[in-house]
């Protein structure tokens, strides 16, 4: 009798501790879920990569109260959707499907991860996504990942955008009836009813794929296409069509569209039958933004010369291309610029603050090399894009790593410091203190951080924090 009382007494006690375990557990996972959650709003990588590795779930926040919006805006609750809507570098996302997170997930309106990812113009993580698993075959409403590659706006660079397609093309991504839409008529054709951002260049590469053939095309877009592959334009191509009333499918007419794809025949043709050379396009870009994106020098220093463009109309147009556009270019608009210190209008940020913001090494080296001033904000957008050799390179070029800049409207900036500790960049942070950083403006920072790891190792090292 004693001995079934003891065992009874034992198997309680097991049941009990199990059920306080789970319940431990379960507290547990709802905190870190919590901390997901927050870290993915402040995309804060440092402080997402601890809830991960501490048990939150990789594929639901599932706390109440815990929902995302999806792109049409109902609520979601999958971590590696809400990072790859919210943010263009996608890091949580990354590491959530490098942690085994479902590479296969879809939104309510069944619209996948790899859909999501190509929209958004992230090749590197599409690749991340097939490598994991992505159903690559997948389609919704008719549409493929590819046609969310296609038809997207996010990538102004038509190469990048090609690159993209490319790859999903090779991965067997179905070319469907709207991948053939998009590419022969081009307006208003993709799946958001968007206008791709590159549309002649994606309709060149579906032709050299065989996907589309000229003769699909309307006359107008035929007319677009020749000019694209550097074919001259005169009246008997035209056949009856006002040259005076030719516009592509961006509010271009064909001395903007030669411009911009550097057919320099064309361009001459177009001024020389009166063609309007002062308009803008749908996206406000005039005929100089347009023809530097085209990277030929012939064309560039004609449009130069004929519509002579401002110092402030120069920085902008080189910031607005500053992903598309060569070293060659670059230098060549630069022997027009009187201070390459200069800012565009509306526009805090110059050539060399764009360019270290856009990650474009080769351009800061180039614009360092012409005097170009290391400023605050340049130090802190190489800080946002994570990139220590870049940080690195202005540091030893006269950029300081405790001056704390201005806005033009006289507001402080914050330390390139306070930037790290705020996007949970961990090697970003260790490193700004072995070049010197101090704790001047970071309490406020490190007190809203998520990061454990980020917040020891400050008050290791500046104690005063703590306070």
């Amino acid at each position: 009798m004693v001995k079934i009382k003891i065992c009874i007494c034992t198997i309680c006690i097991a049941i009990l501790g199990t059920a306080f375990s789970g319940c431990k557990s379960y507290k547990q996972s709802r905190k870190q879920n919590q901390k997901l959650y927050n870290a993915i709003e402040t995309n804060e990588l440092e402080a997402a990569k601890e809830a991960i590795d501490d048990g939150a779930n990789k594929n639901s926040f599932q706390n109440v109260g815990l929902t995302m919006e999806s792109i049409s805006g109902k609520p979601d609750k999958n971590p590696v959707y809400a990072d790859t809507a919210m943010h263009e570098d996608n890091k949580i996302a990354q590491y959530l499907v490098k942690n085994d997170a479902n590479p296969n997930y879809k939104d309510k309106d069944g619209i996948s991860l790899l859909m999501l990812a190509a929209q958004q113009g992230n090749i590197k993580f599409c690749k991340q996504l097939v490598e994991a698993g992505a159903d690559v075959k997948y389609k919704k409403g008719g549409a493929s990942a590819l046609d969310y590659a296609l038809s997207t706006r996010e990538i102004q660079d038509a190469k990048t955008q090609i690159e993209l397609i490319e790859y999903l093309y090779k991965q067997k991504t179905p070319v469907t009836k709207v991948t053939k839409s998009i590419l022969i008529k081009g307006y208003r054709t993709g799946v958001y009813g968007d206008t791709p951002a590159n549309s002649e260049y994606i309709l060149q590469w579906g032709i050299k794929q065989g996907i589309v053939k000229t003769k699909d095309l309307s006359k107008e877009r035929k007319i677009f296409y020749k000019i694209l592959i550097g074919q001259e334009i005169n009246s008997s191509i035209l056949k009856g069509i006002s040259v005076n009333k030719l516009y592509n499918t961006y509010g271009e007419n064909i001395a903007m569209v030669a411009a911009r794809y550097g057919n320099l025949k064309v361009l001459k043709y177009a001024v020389k039958n009166n063609i309007s050379i002062r308009k803008q396009n749908e996206n406000f870009e005039n005929i100089f933004d347009l023809a530097i994106k085209s990277n030929d020098m012939d064309t560039i220093k004609y449009v130069m010369d004929t519509v002579k463009p401002s110092q402030k109309d120069i920085c902008e147009a080189v910031e607005n291309s500053i992903d598309s556009i060569s070293q060659r270019t670059l230098k060549c608009v630069l022997t027009k610029l009187t201070d390459i210190n200069t800012t565009p209008k509306d526009n805090d940020e110059n050539i060399l603050e764009t360019a270290v913001k856009s990650g474009r090494i080769d351009f800061v080296e180039v614009l360092i090399k012409k005097e170009a001033e290391v400023t605050p904000m340049a130090l802190i957008n190489a800080v946002n894009t994570g990139n220590i050799k870049l940080v690195k390179l202005l540091l030893s070029n006269g950029g300081e790593v405790n001056k704390i800049g201005k806005y033009s409207d006289g507001e402080k900036m914050n330390s390139a410091l306070y930037e790290a500790i705020t996007a949970g960049d961990f090697p970003m942070v260790k490193f700004l203190i072995k070049e010197g950083a101090n704790e001047t403006d970071i309490k406020e920072a490190i007190a809203g951080s998520n990061s454990y790891r980020i917040k020891k190792y400050i008050y290791q090292r500046f104690p005063n924090c703590k306070r």
